[in-house]
Protein backbone atom coordinates (compact mmCIF):
# COMPACT_ATOMS: atom_id res chain seq x y z
CA UNK A 1 0.00 0.00 0.00
CA UNK A 2 1.61 3.60 -0.72
CA UNK A 3 -0.29 5.73 1.52
CA UNK A 4 0.27 9.09 1.59
CA UNK A 5 2.46 9.30 -1.81
CA UNK A 6 1.65 12.13 -4.27
CA UNK A 7 2.75 11.96 -7.81
CA UNK A 8 4.26 15.10 -6.60
CA UNK A 9 5.70 17.47 -3.53
CA UNK A 10 4.64 20.90 -5.31
CA UNK A 11 2.89 22.92 -3.18
CA UNK A 12 2.62 20.69 -0.49
CA UNK A 13 2.20 22.56 3.42
CA UNK A 14 4.94 20.08 4.95
CA UNK A 15 5.23 22.27 8.23
CA UNK A 16 4.06 20.66 11.26
CA UNK A 17 0.55 21.16 12.56
CA UNK A 18 -0.28 23.24 15.94
CA UNK A 19 -0.88 21.18 18.87
CA UNK A 20 -4.45 19.47 19.56
CA UNK A 21 -6.23 20.39 22.43
CA UNK A 22 -5.70 17.11 23.97
CA UNK A 23 -2.46 17.51 23.61
CA UNK A 24 -1.81 20.02 26.49
CA UNK A 25 -4.80 18.15 28.39
CA UNK A 26 -2.56 14.97 28.60
CA UNK A 27 0.42 16.30 29.22
CA UNK A 28 -0.46 18.84 32.17
CA UNK A 29 -1.94 15.63 33.89
CA UNK A 30 1.68 14.35 33.94
CA UNK A 31 2.87 15.68 37.40
CA UNK A 32 6.20 14.37 39.03
CA UNK A 33 9.24 14.11 38.00
CA UNK A 34 10.02 11.27 35.52
CA UNK A 35 12.93 9.82 33.65
CA UNK A 36 12.30 10.74 29.93
CA UNK A 37 13.14 8.92 27.46
CA UNK A 38 13.60 9.56 23.55
CA UNK A 39 14.08 6.26 21.34
CA UNK A 40 14.97 6.40 17.52
CA UNK A 41 14.72 3.66 15.69
CA UNK A 42 13.92 2.19 11.86
CA UNK A 43 11.39 -0.25 10.39
CA UNK A 44 13.42 -3.38 9.76
CA UNK A 45 17.04 -4.83 10.54
CA UNK A 46 17.30 -7.12 7.75
CA UNK A 47 18.40 -4.60 5.29
CA UNK A 48 21.18 -5.85 3.00
CA UNK A 49 21.81 -2.12 1.85
CA UNK A 50 22.92 -1.50 5.59
CA UNK A 51 25.60 -3.99 5.41
CA UNK A 52 28.96 -1.54 4.83
CA UNK A 53 26.99 1.86 5.26
CA UNK A 54 25.20 1.51 8.50
CA UNK A 55 27.03 -2.21 9.73
CA UNK A 56 30.25 -3.01 9.57
CA UNK A 57 31.76 -4.02 6.45
CA UNK A 58 31.05 -8.21 6.45
CA UNK A 59 28.18 -8.58 8.67
CA UNK A 60 26.47 -11.57 8.17
CA UNK A 61 22.48 -11.73 8.60
CA UNK A 62 22.15 -13.96 11.60
CA UNK A 63 23.77 -10.76 12.87
CA UNK A 64 21.80 -8.13 11.45
CA UNK A 65 19.80 -7.46 14.85
CA UNK A 66 22.68 -6.99 16.98
CA UNK A 67 24.59 -5.13 14.47
CA UNK A 68 21.37 -3.20 14.17
CA UNK A 69 21.13 -2.80 17.90
CA UNK A 70 24.28 -1.43 18.26
CA UNK A 71 23.28 1.34 16.16
CA UNK A 72 19.44 1.69 17.14
CA UNK A 73 17.29 1.74 20.13
CA UNK A 74 14.28 0.69 18.86
CA UNK A 75 11.99 -1.15 15.81
CA UNK A 76 8.98 -0.46 14.48
CA UNK A 77 8.40 -4.67 14.65
CA UNK A 78 6.05 -4.92 11.47
CA UNK A 79 6.92 -8.59 11.19
CA UNK A 80 4.53 -9.39 14.00
CA UNK A 81 2.00 -7.88 11.32
CA UNK A 82 2.30 -10.57 9.54
CA UNK A 83 3.01 -13.56 11.91
CA UNK A 84 2.48 -13.89 15.55
CA UNK A 85 6.37 -14.76 16.99
CA UNK A 86 6.64 -17.88 19.12
CA UNK A 87 8.29 -17.96 22.45
CA UNK A 88 11.34 -19.06 20.97
CA UNK A 89 11.97 -16.03 18.22
CA UNK A 90 11.02 -13.56 21.12
CA UNK A 91 13.52 -15.12 23.44
CA UNK A 92 16.03 -15.16 20.73
CA UNK A 93 15.41 -11.15 19.66
CA UNK A 94 15.35 -10.47 23.25
CA UNK A 95 19.21 -12.00 23.39
CA UNK A 96 20.28 -10.37 20.83
CA UNK A 97 19.59 -6.73 21.73
CA UNK A 98 21.06 -4.65 24.31
CA UNK A 99 19.25 -4.03 28.09
CA UNK A 100 18.03 -0.30 26.61
CA UNK A 101 16.49 -1.64 23.27
CA UNK A 102 12.33 -1.78 23.13
CA UNK A 103 10.94 -3.37 20.42
CA UNK A 104 7.23 -2.00 19.59
CA UNK A 105 5.45 -4.43 18.04
CA UNK A 106 3.03 -3.78 15.18
CA UNK A 107 -0.16 -5.54 16.19
CA UNK A 108 -0.81 -8.89 14.01
CA UNK A 109 -3.25 -7.91 10.53
CA UNK A 110 -5.89 -10.94 12.46
CA UNK A 111 -6.73 -8.31 14.78
CA UNK A 112 -6.69 -4.99 12.99
CA UNK A 113 -8.70 -6.21 9.99
CA UNK A 114 -11.25 -8.32 11.33
CA UNK A 115 -14.47 -6.71 11.81
CA UNK A 116 -15.15 -6.52 15.19
CA UNK A 117 -10.40 -6.29 15.96
CA UNK A 118 -11.14 -9.72 16.82
CA UNK A 119 -12.57 -9.35 20.10
CA UNK A 120 -14.83 -12.26 19.64
CA UNK A 121 -11.55 -14.68 19.33
CA UNK A 122 -8.59 -15.18 20.99
CA UNK A 123 -6.25 -13.89 18.94
CA UNK A 124 -5.85 -10.49 20.71
CA UNK A 125 -4.56 -12.38 23.76
CA UNK A 126 -2.40 -14.91 21.91
CA UNK A 127 -0.57 -11.97 20.86
CA UNK A 128 -0.53 -10.74 24.01
CA UNK A 129 0.89 -13.52 25.28
CA UNK A 130 3.57 -13.83 22.95
CA UNK A 131 4.72 -9.80 22.60
CA UNK A 132 4.58 -10.43 26.99
CA UNK A 133 8.28 -12.73 26.50
CA UNK A 134 9.59 -9.26 25.54
CA UNK A 135 9.92 -8.12 29.10
CA UNK A 136 11.05 -5.17 29.80
CA UNK A 137 12.53 -4.57 26.15
CA UNK A 138 8.74 -4.37 25.39
CA UNK A 139 7.48 -0.86 24.29
CA UNK A 140 4.23 0.46 23.31
CA UNK A 141 2.25 -2.34 20.79
CA UNK A 142 0.86 -0.01 17.67
CA UNK A 143 -2.61 -1.10 15.96
CA UNK A 144 -2.43 0.19 12.63
CA UNK A 145 -6.62 0.61 11.66
CA UNK A 146 -7.51 -0.10 8.19
CA UNK A 147 -7.85 3.41 6.15
CA UNK A 148 -11.83 1.76 5.53
CA UNK A 149 -11.89 2.08 9.15
CA UNK A 150 -13.91 4.90 9.83
CA UNK A 151 -14.79 6.75 13.18
CA UNK A 152 -18.71 5.65 12.20
CA UNK A 153 -17.17 2.71 13.85
CA UNK A 154 -16.10 4.00 17.13
CA UNK A 155 -18.08 1.70 19.63
CA UNK A 156 -15.97 -1.30 17.82
CA UNK A 157 -12.82 0.19 18.73
CA UNK A 158 -14.19 0.99 22.08
CA UNK A 159 -14.86 -2.30 22.52
CA UNK A 160 -11.69 -3.30 21.16
CA UNK A 161 -9.49 -0.69 23.42
CA UNK A 162 -11.52 -2.48 26.64
CA UNK A 163 -10.80 -6.00 25.36
CA UNK A 164 -7.18 -5.34 25.24
CA UNK A 165 -4.88 -6.47 27.88
CA UNK A 166 -4.07 -3.30 30.29
CA UNK A 167 -0.45 -4.54 31.19
CA UNK A 168 0.45 -3.97 27.68
CA UNK A 169 0.71 -0.23 26.39
CA UNK A 170 -0.66 0.27 23.40
CA UNK A 171 -0.79 3.33 20.45
CA UNK A 172 -3.57 3.52 17.72
CA UNK A 173 -2.81 4.55 14.30
CA UNK A 174 -6.24 5.99 12.79
CA UNK A 175 -6.17 6.52 8.91
CA UNK A 176 -9.58 7.30 7.68
CA UNK A 177 -10.39 11.07 6.74
CA UNK A 178 -13.10 11.02 9.28
CA UNK A 179 -11.63 10.93 12.33
CA UNK A 180 -10.27 13.89 11.75
CA UNK A 181 -12.92 16.04 10.88
CA UNK A 182 -15.94 14.36 12.46
CA UNK A 183 -16.56 15.02 16.40
CA UNK A 184 -15.63 11.45 16.98
CA UNK A 185 -12.25 12.27 16.28
CA UNK A 186 -12.23 14.42 19.29
CA UNK A 187 -14.40 11.30 21.17
CA UNK A 188 -11.50 8.54 20.20
CA UNK A 189 -8.52 10.67 21.83
CA UNK A 190 -10.62 11.28 24.94
CA UNK A 191 -11.09 7.59 25.13
CA UNK A 192 -7.74 6.93 24.68
CA UNK A 193 -6.31 9.38 26.91
CA UNK A 194 -9.13 7.98 29.52
CA UNK A 195 -7.84 4.97 29.11
CA UNK A 196 -3.96 5.43 28.98
CA UNK A 197 -3.19 4.51 25.48
CA UNK A 198 -1.23 6.22 22.91
CA UNK A 199 -1.46 7.34 19.42
CA UNK A 200 0.23 6.75 16.31
CA UNK A 201 1.44 10.10 14.64
CA UNK A 202 2.20 9.97 11.47
CA UNK A 203 4.64 12.50 9.27
CA UNK A 204 3.33 11.89 5.65
CA UNK A 205 3.63 14.45 2.12
CA UNK A 206 -0.06 13.10 0.99
CA UNK A 207 -2.38 12.96 4.48
CA UNK A 208 -1.00 15.99 6.33
CA UNK A 209 -4.31 15.29 8.61
CA UNK A 210 -3.05 12.08 10.00
CA UNK A 211 -0.20 14.37 11.52
CA UNK A 212 -2.76 15.05 13.96
CA UNK A 213 -0.37 16.09 17.02
CA UNK A 214 -2.89 14.68 19.29
CA UNK A 215 -0.97 13.07 22.27
CA UNK A 216 -3.22 10.95 24.88
CA UNK A 217 -0.49 9.33 26.95
CA UNK A 218 2.94 9.71 28.63
CA UNK A 219 4.19 8.46 25.92
CA UNK A 220 3.64 8.85 21.93
CA UNK A 221 5.12 7.22 18.67
CA UNK A 222 5.83 8.91 15.52
CA UNK A 223 6.38 7.43 11.64
CA UNK A 224 8.31 10.13 9.79
CA UNK A 225 7.88 9.30 6.23
CA UNK A 226 11.06 11.72 4.08
CA UNK A 227 11.10 11.90 0.38
CA UNK A 228 15.01 12.24 -0.28
CA UNK A 229 14.04 15.88 -1.02
CA UNK A 230 16.21 18.69 0.49
CA UNK A 231 13.05 19.23 2.70
CA UNK A 232 13.52 16.30 4.50
CA UNK A 233 16.06 18.16 6.89
CA UNK A 234 13.69 21.12 7.79
CA UNK A 235 11.32 18.58 8.60
CA UNK A 236 13.57 16.33 11.19
CA UNK A 237 14.36 20.11 12.45
CA UNK A 238 10.81 20.95 13.27
CA UNK A 239 10.55 17.70 15.19
CA UNK A 240 13.36 17.83 17.11
CA UNK A 241 11.95 21.67 18.40
CA UNK A 242 8.71 20.03 18.88
CA UNK A 243 9.71 17.01 21.08
CA UNK A 244 11.77 19.65 23.32
CA UNK A 245 8.53 21.06 23.57
CA UNK A 246 6.50 18.11 24.80
CA UNK A 247 9.30 16.94 26.87
CA UNK A 248 9.22 20.30 28.71
CA UNK A 249 5.62 19.89 29.64
CA UNK A 250 6.03 16.59 30.94
CA UNK A 251 5.93 13.65 28.32
CA UNK A 252 7.98 10.77 29.39
CA UNK A 253 8.77 8.73 26.40
CA UNK A 254 9.10 9.03 22.48
CA UNK A 255 9.68 6.51 19.81
CA UNK A 256 10.47 8.23 16.50
CA UNK A 257 10.58 5.41 13.32
CA UNK A 258 12.16 7.07 9.90
CA UNK A 259 10.69 5.91 6.91
CA UNK A 260 12.71 6.77 3.81
CA UNK A 261 11.93 5.08 0.07
CA UNK A 262 14.98 3.38 0.32
CA UNK A 263 17.18 1.46 2.94
CA UNK A 264 20.24 3.53 3.92
CA UNK A 265 18.69 6.71 3.62
CA UNK A 266 16.40 6.07 6.62
CA UNK A 267 19.46 5.41 8.85
CA UNK A 268 20.72 8.78 7.38
CA UNK A 269 17.54 10.21 8.66
CA UNK A 270 17.50 8.53 11.83
CA UNK A 271 21.07 10.34 12.37
CA UNK A 272 19.95 13.45 10.97
CA UNK A 273 16.89 13.52 13.29
CA UNK A 274 19.46 12.98 16.30
CA UNK A 275 22.30 15.80 15.40
CA UNK A 276 19.20 18.29 15.28
CA UNK A 277 17.72 16.79 18.94
CA UNK A 278 20.78 16.81 20.44
CA UNK A 279 21.24 20.39 19.50
CA UNK A 280 17.84 21.31 20.82
CA UNK A 281 17.97 19.73 24.28
CA UNK A 282 21.76 21.59 24.35
CA UNK A 283 20.30 24.95 23.82
CA UNK A 284 16.75 24.08 26.06
CA UNK A 285 18.81 22.20 28.95
CA UNK A 286 16.24 19.41 28.11
CA UNK A 287 17.59 16.14 29.68
CA UNK A 288 16.57 13.30 27.84
CA UNK A 289 18.67 9.86 27.78
CA UNK A 290 18.43 8.21 24.05
CA UNK A 291 21.16 7.05 21.52
CA UNK A 292 20.83 6.48 18.00
CA UNK A 293 23.01 6.14 14.36
CA UNK A 294 26.32 8.05 14.06
CA UNK A 295 26.67 8.63 10.15
CA UNK A 296 28.00 10.56 7.93
CA UNK A 297 25.22 13.33 7.12
CA UNK A 298 23.55 12.17 3.90
CA UNK A 299 23.86 14.44 0.74
CA UNK A 300 21.16 16.94 -0.20
CA UNK A 301 19.59 15.86 -3.11
CA UNK A 302 17.53 17.70 -5.80
CA UNK A 303 15.72 14.91 -7.01
CA UNK A 304 12.71 13.87 -4.69
CA UNK A 305 11.53 10.43 -4.70
CA UNK A 306 8.46 10.33 -1.76
CA UNK A 307 8.07 8.07 0.71
CA UNK A 308 5.04 5.95 1.88
CA UNK A 309 3.48 4.09 4.68
CA UNK A 310 2.48 0.29 5.06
Amino acid sequence: MEFGKLDSLEGVDLALPPDDAMTSHTLGQLEGEHERRLYVGSTAWGQREFVGAVYPTGTKPGNFLRAYAKQFNTIELNTTFYRTPDHRQVLKWYADTPDDFRFCPKVNKAISQAGDLAVSNSRVLDFAKAVQHFEHKLGPCFIQLPPNFGADRFEVLETFLDHWPPSLRLAVELRHESWFGDSRGADAFAALAARGIGTVITDVAGRRDVAHMAVTAPFVLIRWVGNLDVSDTGRLEAWSKRLAAWFGAGLREVYMFTHQPEAVPSAESAADFLRFWRAQAKQTETSVKTRGPVLAKAEERSKPAQGNLF
